[in-house]
């Protein structure tokens, strides 16, 4: 029933009305036309049907003199960077000398990682910060502070056309979310060197730090090599390797989205309202992002002083949730070196320690740096496959990318 009732665009557009008014009507404020434009009224009475191949290499030979070009992607325009203004980069790197968990690979990535933008994709030392635990300046020690203030360095000043990239290798952990905007329950992390004082940074205050603020027309390119890093930026569209087909699948908020709402619609057509607002709040959660009030942010500061497991929390209110856009302005991509339920490898290969995803990044893209963002995306999984690990590694962006062109940083 449900495969007929998302089957077309009217009538997903006719689902969504009704479930706006059930919405509405249980007190819940939220314009889902605004959320799915695509599916409102007047956007069906004039809709056209893209083309299923967009000539996006004209697009991009087009933009020289700004720095950014629109591209057309399922009706929708995007702003994407040239990658040919500013570049500057952020490396953090924690081997977690003499605690717990301690590893031997991750400053490694660093060195490695760097090593391998500057010399082919025009990123340069002195446009960078690195932070590792073996440096002895206390300044570029990978502490919360500093990994929150080399953050917020990074996007400062970025225009359109200018190539942002940020690369991670350390623990990474999943707490539980206190604020409602996980569909799967948990906050994705990652682990400073002083976690036990300072507590973990999550995915939402990542999402603060790199993704919101940009503007249109610059690139953010992240690389999370450590643990449930499949969505550490809570960004719309994800990207997985379909393992018996050998494919690139898209994961889409605003389609789980509707098919929630879908739920939540039947559901109040039944009479079930305790149904429709469970299936109504989980809707929300692929689309919304809410307003942390002050005790929220000190609840998840107090929960992740527990690594190993954290503390379960109060969800905010679908009232005090505010809408955040099901797309990003800036052009964000961000690759994580496994699904959210998994562990990233730190591994032994060719006689040194190393992270698996930073090794199979470079092994795949040193082979071919005309690679498209799809066979990137494949061929990393394929090496990581051949070489023993069981971790997928995934892709997710801020818009709806054609991944059948060549990776650009």
């Amino acid at each position: 029933m449900f495969g007929k009732l998302l089957k077309s665009a009217k009538e997903v557009s006719a689902t969504v009305q009704t479930v706006q008014q059930g919405l509405q009507q249980a007190g819940i404020n939220v314009d889902l036309g605004n959320v799915f434009p695509q599916y409102h009224p007047e956007a069906q009475h004039n809709a056209q049907v893209p083309p299923e191949v967009q000539n996006y290499q004209q697009d991009l030979a087009n933009q020289q003199r700004s720095g950014q070009f629109q591209h057309t992607r399922d009706g929708e325009n995007i702003s994407l960077s040239s990658c040919l203004g500013k570049k500057k980069a952020l490396f953090v790197g924690i081997n977690y000398f003499g605690q717990q968990g301690e590893l031997r690979g991750c400053i490694n990535d660093v060195k490695n990682i760097s090593n391998f933008v500057f010399q082919y994709y025009g990123f340069s030392q002195q446009n960078s910060v690195i932070l590792t635990d073996d440096n002895q300046n206390p300044k570029y020690k990978p502490t919360k502070a500093n990994i929150i203030e080399a953050m917020k360095w990074l996007v400062q000043g970025a225009t359109a056309g200018d190539s942002l990239f940020f690369h991670y290798s350390g623990h990474g952990g999943s707490v539980k979310d206190t604020t409602g905007d996980e569909h799967d329950g948990f906050d994705e992390t990652i682990i400073p060197i002083d976690y036990q004082q300072a507590g973990f940074i999550l995915d939402d205050e990542m999402y603060e730090l790199l993704v919101k603020g940009l503007p249109q027309g610059v690139r953010m390119t992240t690389i999370f090599d450590s643990c449930h890093s499949g969505t550490a930026l809570d960004l719309p569209f994800t990207y997985k390797v379909d393992g018996e087909k050998g494919e690139v699948r898209m994961f889409d908020n605003r389609l789980e989205a509707g098919k929630a709402f879908a739920f939540a619609g039947l559901a109040l057509f039944q009479g079930n309202t305790a149904g429709a607002l469970a299936k109504a709040k989980e809707g929300l959660s692929f689309l919304m992002k809410p307003q942390q009030q002050p005790q929220q942010q000190q609840q998840q500061q107090q929960q992740t002083q527990q690594p190993a497991q954290g503390q379960a929390g109060t969800s905010g209110s679908l009232q005090s949730q505010s809408q955040t856009p099901v797309r990003t302005n800036a052009d964000v991509l961000q690759w994580g070196g496994c699904m959210d339920s998994q562990t990233s490898a730190d591994a032994h290969i060719g006689g040194q320690a190393t992270g698996a995803m930073s090794y199979a990044f470079i092994k795949v893209l040193s082979a071919n740096r005309n690679i498209t963002y799809s066979n990137l995306l494949l061929e990393t999984r394929q090496v990581l496959k051949t070489g023993g690990f069981t971790q997928v590694p995934q892709l997710s962006t801020g818009n709806n990318m054609n991944l059948d062109v060549p990776f650009i940083m």
